[in-house]
């Protein structure tokens, strides 16, 4: 399980360089479509993508990470965890892993990799993949959160 995240609107991640928002997490000429949180600790953080219905900003959430998707942007890469909430009663999507959002779900990977290509100004990722909740986990675990 992923420590707690608050859903946020912060624009000072490093992995983020002027991101096209006119105010909170919605773009100029696109919301995001999904709540987008940034967990920190010790001074490492992680972007986090949130499945699931909007929350409530100022409250913290447990998450359960299912995947992790990455961008190539220059010469860094940019990961961003997939999670969905922990509290089955916020759990809109019901899939605990990858292959089972995949499976019922067809095409959320490729929607969240397009508007994220798309979603800042001066540079366009690539999309690199998404591994799964395992890699996601361990890759937590290399940081310290």
């Amino acid at each position: 399980m992923l420590p707690s995240a608050e859903p946020d609107s912060s624009q000072s991640s490093p992995n983020r360089d002027r991101p096209l928002y006119s105010s909170g997490d919605v773009l100029l000429y696109l919301p995001a479509p999904v709540n987008l949180a940034t967990v920190t600790s010790a001074g490492d953080q992680v972007d986090v993508v949130i499945l699931g219905p909007r929350l409530s900003k100022g409250i913290s959430y447990d998450l359960l990470p299912i995947g992790l998707m990455e961008f190539s942007s220059g010469n860094h890469i940019q990961r961003k965890i997939l999670a969905i909430p922990g509290d089955p009663s916020l759990q809109t999507i019901k899939s605990p892993s990858l292959e089972q959002l995949q499976l019922n779900y067809p095409g959320v990977i490729e929607i969240l990799a397009t508007w994220f290509e798309n979603a800042y100004s001066d540079q366009q990722p690539d999309f690199l993949g998404v591994k799964d909740e395992r890699e996601a986990v361990q890759f937590l675990q290399s940081l310290s959160l």
